[in-house]
């Protein structure tokens, strides 16, 4: 049975020439200030993926899980006001 769940389009108004020459130096430019709102995770960056990273005992599973939707937030808050949405 072949899967029919579709992904809606978006636009992109913002992006990174893949496979050139600057591509790794914009996009590194491009979420450089990133890290400034993080408050609660940490940050590795990866070529074009970004991991946040929280730790913590399981019994403060929800406390964290509450931190990391909080530099979700920050992170969604920055990417809009620089123009990607």
């Amino acid at each position: 049975m072949a899967d029919t769940n579709v992904s809606s389009t978006a636009t992109v108004e913002a992006e990174v020439p893949q496979g050139s020459i600057l591509g790794p130096l914009l996009f590194s430019l491009y979420l450089a200030d990133i890290v400034t709102v993080i408050k609660h995770s940490k940050c590795h960056f990866y070529a074009d993926d970004t991991q946040l990273l929280i730790s913590g005992l399981p019994s403060l599973i929800h406390s964290k899980v509450k931190l990391l939707n909080y530099d979700l937030r920050a992170i969604d808050k920055r990417c809009k006001q620089n123009g990607n949405n």
